[in-house]
């Protein structure tokens, strides 16, 4: 099979990726450092590999808050940083995190920012869905969830409406393998 898109590639050249112009290298150089020790942190703690001494001071306010949104919503992990592909649409992602919430398989997104947008994101988290129940039609998602972990220990759920943004994202695949075709 020849390359696949990834799905934030197809949502950056449909013009519904994350719009970070105007923000200094510095700043996004920043944030993607913090985003990356993050999903570190919390992949090496959901497979029970996190050590004491793994955690840098200035990151453990987020994994507190992972910490506090597994406990409060008894959360089960089941497999972490993902790659899932669609093999009917030919696309592939990179999930989160697929695990238990009260007993409801649910698909995650850990958010390492100030503010969520869940519309940006919606997409995005949509189409890792249809991937992972496609390759896995006997374990549906019942819930799609962007989690927003803070510094000061707090998190947020974001509850993503998936059914829409599969419509969304299917779009952007359609033009953005009809633009691969025709040579743009």
């Amino acid at each position: 099979m020849p390359d696949l898109p990834h799905v934030t590639r197809v949502l950056a050249e449909a013009g519904l990726g994350p719009d970070l112009t105007g923000i200094a290298p510095d700043v996004l150089e920043a944030a993607r450092r913090r985003g990356s020790a993050v999903h570190a942190l919390v992949d090496a703690h959901g497979y029970g590999a996190l050590e004491p001494g793994d955690v840098e001071p200035e990151f453990k306010g987020y994994l507190d808050a992972y910490e506090a949104f597994c406990r409060d919503l008894k959360h089960e992990p089941v497999v972490s940083e993902y790659e899932v592909i669609h093999p009917a649409w030919h696309y592939v992602g990179h999930l989160d995190r697929v695990g238990w919430v009260h007993k409801s398989r649910v698909l995650i997104d850990w958010k390492v920012v100030a503010t969520v947008d869940v519309d940006a994101v919606a997409a995005q988290l949509a189409a890792y869905e249809m991937a992972w129940e496609a390759m896995r039609p006997t374990e549906p998602i019942a819930e799609t969830l962007a989690v927003q972990l803070k510094a000061d220990g707090t998190y947020r759920v974001h509850v993503v409406d998936s059914e829409g943004a599969r419509q969304v994202f299917l779009a952007a695949l359609v033009i953005y393998t009809e633009r691969r075709r025709r040579g743009r």
